[in-house]
């Protein structure tokens, strides 16, 4: 979760809306879906066939720099991490893609950005 610049705050879900949702809200209790960070043509890809977990946001040089992973159950070696970016909180999120995969830098089940 993030405050951005708005004065709100944004929420990214480990996905059970497919594309990784996005919320947002005024006073940390009611909260609104705005989006989601990718949509079917833009989902990143590097696990073709796992899902988006664990999300964090950072605001880091005017720009909002979301860092996921991807992993489908049972794939520990295939999992790992990605980053996009986005001017916005709310979304679009363009994917720079992977970062790691775990059997590339030999740790074991990467499903956490933190």
């Amino acid at each position: 979760m993030l405050r951005a610049a708005d004065g709100d705050y944004y929420l990214y879900a480990t996905e059970n809306i497919p594309n990784l949702p996005i919320f947002k809200s005024h006073n940390l209790v009611d909260w609104e879906l705005v989006g989601t960070a990718f949509t079917d043509e833009t989902r990143p890809q590097m696990v073709p066939d796992g899902n988006i977990w664990a999300p964090d946001i950072q605001y880091i040089n005017g720009r909002y720099v979301l860092y996921y992973s991807k992993s489908r159950w049972g794939g520990e070696w295939e999992c790992g991490i990605g980053a996009a970016v986005s001017d916005s909180p709310a979304c679009p999120f363009t994917d720079f893609g992977k970062l790691f995969i775990s059997n590339e830098v030999g740790v074991q089940n990467s499903i956490d950005p933190i």
